[in-house]
């Protein structure tokens, strides 16, 4: 899961570097969202969506137990990461016309 995390980071940093946005050094896919809502810039992910991006990240880089705090993640909670990696992945594409 936390290459589904990346994913989502790397292809949000794309389209702020292409676009030529600054943005500050950060793993939140949420703050880096932001940035590119600002500069009207629409990616299809929610805020629900980046709270459950962001709550992969720190746990799965520094593993003290489960990617998940409070449980380990089922075969539908990686079905739906890998579903909005792809999608944001797809839109970023677009945007920078790869």
């Amino acid at each position: 899961m936390q290459n589904a995390q990346q994913a989502i980071e790397k292809a949000l940093k794309a389209v702020l570097i292409f676009k030529r946005i600054p943005f500050k050094r950060t793993h939140d896919v949420f703050e880096l969202n932001k940035e590119l809502l600002k500069n009207e810039i629409t990616i299809d992910i929610s805020e629900d969506e980046c709270d459950l991006i962001n709550s992969i990240y720190l746990p799965s880089k520094y593993p003290l137990g489960s990617v998940l705090p409070d449980f380990d993640p089922d075969i539908q909670i990686c079905l739906e990461v890998m579903s909005i990696a792809s999608r944001v992945f797809q839109q970023a594409e677009i945007i920078i016309d790869f």
